[in-house]
């Protein structure tokens, strides 16, 4: 799948914009961060006129279409991406959600990347 290139460019913007406070482990929480699918989320809101929901499970997380932590199939279809949109780095493929969010454990080891890091493999791969 092919990301839509007028997609990709708002996405990267707004990723470099400083608009966005980083945040991990979900799309939006309540204190107004957002992971780097959370950003391609909130486009889509703004574009489509969609609103956010209160997460009733977790005070501290919102869920657009029922998700809170995936990107939901309206978004990837509208962006033109993969469900968990995926990069290359060092040789290995890693989904964008873990290099936002950063891993640690005995079989993985992933740093966590700031949005510059993360758009820059979005505008050279996606």
């Amino acid at each position: 799948m092919i990301m839509k290139p007028e997609i990709k460019k708002l996405w990267v913007e707004a990723l470099l914009s400083g608009e966005y406070q980083q945040g991990v482990n979900t799309l939006k929480t309540n204190d107004g961060k957002f992971c780097c699918l959370g950003v391609l989320c909130d486009l889509h809101a703004k574009q489509t006129g969609t609103e956010w929901a209160e997460n009733k499970l977790s005070e501290n997380k919102f869920n657009y279409f029922g998700s809170s932590c995936t990107l939901p199939t309206e978004v990837y279809t509208w962006a033109g991406v993969k469900s968990g949109p995926e990069v290359r780095k060092n040789g290995s493929v890693y989904q964008l959600a873990i290099l936002n969010d950063g891993h640690n454990s005995n079989d993985l080891k992933v740093e966590r990347h700031d949005f510059k890091q993360i758009a820059e493999l979005i505008e050279q791969q996606l």
